[in-house]
């Protein structure tokens, strides 16, 4: 079964990005970072896929990747607007975001399906707040995914693998990080967690069962979310889609409280 299908989301990415840049034309340094950013967390998810690196290293390398962004791009997380935190809230954010989609890619089309969801969610506040750059590239995010989901879906004909895994969670982080820009604001500190309920919920409760159990974070179980409709009885696709509601309801959620 092929395991490096991340390369052609990247890929989807990468060009849908190029079109954008033409189109609305965005300050070089913030297309430079994205694709930068882009590359290095390709290079990681490879790197881990063909040859396996250390959990320290990855990490280390997870904090690179948001480093990356942050000095190249210039974009922080801005809701508590002093350098010392929003520099650290915003590396949280991105690696955060980079492990929980990873986490999610343990059954056929979760992560890729949940990704393609919450870029609609994005796509739709970011609209809706009149950033079109930024509505943009959650479609293009959007596009990407919907392509590789065809074959992703249970019976999957190829896996995204930790490349691909590791670049959604990367666009996902950021685009939360985009749209946390309004200081002292918990209606965008909490969108973002909204359209990305499943991602974060999952993340957190492998990492509290873990320290609980006292085992080492890196070490995987098959105790996640999806895990435990399995374990109920439920099919892959049913569970799948089960997950996907999780994610549907949540965007709803986060698209209903920007509006009020």
């Amino acid at each position: 079964m092929p395991l490096l299908g991340g390369v052609s989301v990247w890929l989807g990415i990468v060009f849908s990005l190029f079109i954008i840049s033409f189109v609305y034309k965005p300050p070089f340094k913030v297309i430079t970072g994205i694709y930068a950013s882009l590359l290095f967390v390709l290079f990681i998810g490879l790197l881990d896929d063909i040859r396996g690196i250390k959990p320290y290293l990855r990490f280390i390398g997870q904090i690179g990747v948001a480093l990356i962004f942050i000095f190249v791009c210039g974009i922080t997380a801005d809701f508590i607007p002093f350098w010392y935190i929003s520099m650290p809230l915003t590396v949280l954010f991105i690696v955060s975001s980079i492990n929980a989609v990873n986490l999610l890619d343990g059954l056929d089309g979760i992560a890729t399906g949940t990704t393609l969801i919450a870029s609609i969610g994005f796509f739709a506040v970011f609209f809706l707040k009149g950033d079109l750059l930024w509505a943009s590239i959650s479609l293009a995010l959007a596009g990407a995914t919907a392509g590789f989901l065809i074959f992703n879906f249970h019976p999957a004909k190829i896996f995204l693998g930790d490349n691909g895994s590791t670049v959604l969670g990367f666009m996902l982080g950021i685009l939360a990080v985009r749209f946390v820009t309004k200081p002292y604001s918990l209606v965008y500190l909490f969108v973002p967690g909204l359209i990305l309920i499943l991602p974060i919920a999952d993340l957190t409760l492998a990492v509290g069962r873990r320290l609980f159990k006292k085992k080492p974070i890196s070490i995987g179980d098959r105790d996640h979310i999806y895990d435990k409709f399995i374990k109920k009885g439920y099919s892959q696709t049913q569970t799948s889609l089960i997950t996907y509601c999780f994610g549907i309801l949540g965007g709803a959620a986060a698209i209903i409280i920007l509006l009020l």
